[in-house]
Parts: structure tokens; C-alpha cells; sequence
């Protein structure tokens, strides 16, 4: 509408072209009007509109009498269309329940004159149940009476679903019942999750009581193990790992600690990839964690009953290796008696002396320190360790040994090594055992074939890997694969159980204890540790 137009001549206008448009509409219904005066041609058309349907369509007069039925309905029934038309639906379903069934919805939809809606099965002929949502609403005629009009959709495989849902629902209620292991199921978003009932009765519950909120369970974890157990579920649930596994304590209600294993996976998250839904497990593991505390107890014990056998055997050595700075220090101490027996000394050369009979006790004492460190009883420790500095004291400590025996040792100790966790005592312990065997292996050759090679580096899977190289006679023939097995011994006399205990304190430690040939002739014994780092 231009914008020069007076506010008048604008209400004209709109007023002209309503007038046009009503004008327009009175056409197009004298039109539709003579459309539908045409009889059979209406009727027709309403027919094929109704028959491409795949729903079904009926109509029944105030009697119940099908007074139309589209062809989905004469499908349905397996009857032809014809035959519906004029009958009752007791007349035409082979099934009376059924039919009662319906008819009754059908009267009291006429006798209220209100609109019903619901979901229900018919039988065909075939004895095959279908499903279909109805829709039936009173429908008043142009005489005045009322008659039902109904059309119902086919949900056949929408309740197929339903029922296979109903169905896994149920068995998932009955597992959770059942399970011997306790299941959870974590509904992220809602911070609400479902435990079986074995959950609560292992910590002294009754299900009911269990409140299924997340920070409930957490309350339930020991204090010093609740910030690791949380970081590592906060991890899984940032995808920053695929499954959540965490060992910790539980108090029951009883104030009892008990020790569970837990692991659990997220299984729904949305667009942004924020967890939507986490399902998992729980073990109840104390027995476990207590036969492993024996089992680390015993592990001790035999560890120290070996250290103690091994510091006998190497009784003779240390013996003459503290022999050796105590004669020394014998010699400084008769000068000194001579220097003071004198007239006229020299304070200064009596000082000497003295401070060097000093530094051979110092030296006798640091002996005597490393083999009470060596065979003294104590519980397993983890401390950071310098793996180099371990075997340097080893080396040192059976240097009479090679000595003795006329062995050349060789250290080609890795510059820069990470740092390991480790118990000091015992991981010295498996260098000396591999060590000392490995002296032993090569005390038979001829002395220019007397040689045994120590090395450290950095190995694969971030771990640092000690190896003791010998060129004596090799792994025994047929005895390879046993040289680890408790009470097997090669040795005149021996216990068969430095081996054993070795790799038992290296598997403890996360590590690998094996054995190999040194080319041609010889053995190589190697061992490895994980090194230290966030997180282990």
C-alpha cells in the first residue's frame, strides 16, 4: 500500500480487498457444494481417500451396527468389506471376549456422548494378536442421532517393544536381586544411583535404608583412600580413561573396614561428550587382601632367613674385608704407642696416625652397618630408589668374594636413570643373590674366562632393567624353564630358594625377573622395575 495514502483512503482499500477475498470463498463453496451434490462421485472419492489409509476406519450406527468400514478394517477382520457392512461386530469377530470387549467401549461412548482413547489387542482369524491405538468419538448425524465413529492405528511393534524393554527391565531387577557380586547403576546427571541389594547387606544394611545418592557412597570410603579413588573416577567419567578401576576401604555400619574392588564403565554421553550414565561392579575382596598380607609377611621372613643364610655364607669374606682396616688400625695404634714411648715426638706425625687409625674403623664400621642393614628383620618399605647406588653397595659388599676368586667385575651402571619405587633392602638383595651366583657360575673357568658384566638402562614400558652377565657354564641343560622353582638347585648343598624368593620380590614390585643365554657361552639373569611417577 503506498505510503503517500491518507489513513482513509488506506481502510478503503483494505476494506475493497476483503470484500474481494469473501467474494472468492462464496465461489469456491458454491463449487464444493456442487462437488458434493454430485452423489456417487462424492461418495467415491470419501471411499478412496479412506482406503489409501493404512489406519483403520469405521463407522456403527446407535445399534452397533458397522454401517462403514475402510479396506484396513476389512484386512483386519479378513472378511471382504461388503460382508461388514449391516452387522454387528458379535456378528462378524470369531473371538465373543473380544467382541464383547469392544462393543462395550462402543456403548459407553454413545450412551455419554465422550470421547475414549485407549490401546488394545484384537485377534485375527489367524490367531495372530495385534495391537492398535483407538481413537472412538460420538458422532452426531444430520437427523439428530448419534453413531461412533472409530479409528484405530496399529502400535503392533511399538508394544513389541515395549514388552522386550518390560522384559529386560525385569531380568535386569531380577540380576540385581541375584547377583553375588554387587551391580550399581549411576545415573550421572541425576546423582542417583542404584545398587543391588547385596551391597547393602555386605556393609550391614537393610536395602531399604541405603540412600542412593553418589556423595553417600564416598562418605563410606577410608579417608586416605577416598582422593585416589575419586581422581581416578573423575578421570573415567572425562574420558581421560576407558574404565574406572579402583581397590579401596569401606566402613560397614558395624565401623568394620572392608576392602572392595570396584570397576565400572560409562555407557551414555551426550553430544558434548559430558557422562550421562555409568554401570559397574563391586567385589568384596578382604579375604583376598588379607591372604596377600600373609603371603607379603611369609614373603619377608623367608627373605630374611635367606639374607641370613647368605651373609653366612659369605661369613669367611666379610671376615677377612673387616680383618683387613681392624689390623690397620692395630698397626696405627702400636705407633702410636711407640711415638708417645719416645722423649721427644712429633704431635703432628702422632695426629696423622691417629686420624688414620681413625678412618679404618670408620671403615670397619660402615661394614659392619651394610650387613646389619642386609640381614636385620623389617617391614616391606617403598622409598625412591637410585638404582645405580643399589648396585654399587652390592658390588661392593662381595668384593672380597671376587676377589678371592679371582673374578673380574664389571659395572656399566646408565647415566641419568628415572628413580623406582622400591624396597631397598630386598631389591639389593635380589642383585646380590643373581650377583654372587653369577661369581660362583664363573669360579671353574680358567681365571682369563672369569668374568661378570652388571649393566643398567632405561628399558621399554617405562621401566629401568638390571642385568648380570656371566661366561660361565650357561643354564643348565632340560633344567631351563625350573631355574625359578623353589627347592631346585643345581649346587652341592644348596636351598633352591635364592631364585625363587628373587623373582617373588620382583613381581611384588610390579617388575620382571627372567633368564636367558649370554650368546654362546653363559647366562644372562635380568630384572626389571617400573620407574616412579605420578600415579604409581
Amino acid at each position: 500500500m503506498p505510503a503517500d495514502c491518507t489513513a482513509g483512503e488506506r481502510v478503503a482499500r483494505l476494506r475493497a480487498r476483503v470484500a474481494e477475498w469473501e467474494a472468492q470463498q462464496r465461489a469456491q463453496g458454491e463449487r464444493a457444494d456442487a462437488f458434493a451434490s454430485g452423489g456417487e462421485l462424492s461418495a467415491d472419492f470419501l471411499h478412496q481417500v479412506l482406503d489409501t489409509s493404512p489406519g483403520v476406519v469405521f463407522i456403527k450406527d446407535r445399534d452397533l451396527i458397522t454401517r462403514y468400514a475402510n479396506q484396513a478394517m476389512a484386512d483386519l477382520c479378513g472378511l471382504p468389506r461388503g460382508f461388514l457392512i449391516g452387522r454387528t461386530t458379535a456378528e462378524t469377530h470369531p473371538y465373543p471376549d473380544e467382541a464383547a470387549r469392544y462393543m462395550a467401549v462402543d456403548r459407553h461412548v454413545l450412551a455419554t456422548r465422550e470421547r475414549v482413547v485407549l490401546d488394545e489387542s484384537i485377534t485375527t482369524p489367524g490367531g495372530i494378536v495385534r495391537w492398535f491405538h483407538t481413537v472412538k468419538v460420538p458422532l452426531t448425524m444430520p437427523d439428530g442421532q448419534v453413531w461412533l465413529l472409530g479409528i484405530a492405528t496399529e502400535i503392533t511393534r511399538r508394544k513389541q517393544m515395549e514388552e522386550a524393554l518390560r522384559r529386560s527391565e525385569e531380568q535386569v531387577r531380577q540380576l540385581f536381586e541375584a547377583a553375588v557380586d554387587p551391580l550399581w547403576d549411576w545415573d550421572v546427571v541425576r546423582d542417583r544411583t542404584s545398587f543391588s541389594p547385596s551391597w547393602a547387606r555386605m556393609l550391614g544394611y537393610d536395602p531399604d535404608e541405603f540412600d542412593p545418592l553418589v556423595h553417600v557412597w564416598e562418605n563410606l570410603l577410608h579417608p586416605d583412600d577416598r582422593p585416589r579413588v575419586m581422581a581416578v573416577l573423575r578421570d573415567c567419567l572425562e574420558g581421560r580413561r576407558p574404565e574406572y578401576e579402583a581397590e579401596y576401604r569401606v566402613r560397614t555400619r558395624h565401623g568394620e573396614l572392608r576392602w572392595v574392588f570396584s570397576r565400572g564403565k560409562v555407557v551414555a554421553r551426550d553430544a558434548h561428550g559430558r557422562a550421562l550414565r555409568m554401570i559397574g561392579s563391586l567385589s568384596d575382596i578382604t579375604e583376598r587382601r588379607r591372604a596377600e598380607e600373609r603371603a607379603q609377611k611369609l614373603q619377608a621372613d623367608l627373605s630374611h632367613v635367606s639374607r641370613l643364610v647368605t651373609a653366612g655364607e659369605m661369613a669367611a669374606g666379610l671376615a677377612h674385608e673387616l680383618n683387613q682396616p681392624l689390623t690397620a688400625v692395630l698397626n696405627y695404634m702400636d705407633g702410636c704407642v711407640m711415638l708417645l714411648n719416645t722423649e721427644r715426638f712429633d704431635r703432628n706425625e702422632l695426629l696423622e696416625v691417629m686420624r688414620r687409625a681413625a678412618e679404618q674403623t670408620q671403615r670397619a664400621a660402615e661394614i659392619i652397618r651394610r650387613l646389619n642393614r642386609f640381614v636385620r628383620r623389617q617391614e616391606p618399605l617403598q622409598a625412591p630408589c637410585n638404582i645405580n647406588e643399589l648396585v654399587r653397595e652390592v658390588a661392593s659388599f662381595i668384593t672380597p668374594e671376587v676377589l678371592r676368586l679371582g673374578v673380574t667385575l664389571k659395572l656399566t651402571p646408565a647415566e641419568d636413570l628415572p628413580i623406582v619405587s622400591a624396597d631397598p633392602i630386598q631389591i639389593q638383595q635380589v642383585m646380590l643373590n643373581l650377583m654372587r651366583n653369577a661369581v660362583e657360575a664363573v669360579a671353574q673357568e680358567r681365571p682369563e674366562r672369569r668374568h661378570v658384566a652388571v649393566a643398567t638402562r632405561l628399558a621399554e614400558g617405562d621401566c629401568v632393567r638390571v642385568e648380570v652377565r656371566d661366561t660361565g657354564a650357561g643354564l643348565p641343560e632340560g633344567h631351563e624353564g625350573r631355574v625359578f622353582d623353589a627347592f631346585h638347585t643345581t649346587k652341592p648343598g644348596g636351598l633352591g630358594m635364592g631364585l625363587s624368593i628373587s623373582r617373588a620380590i620382583v613381581e611384588a614390585h610390579r617388575g620382571r625377573l627372567c633368564a636367558e643365554p649370554n650368546g654362546t657361552r653363559g647366562a644372562v639373569f635380568w630384572f626389571t622395575l617400573p620407574i616412579q611417577g605420578p600415579g604409581r
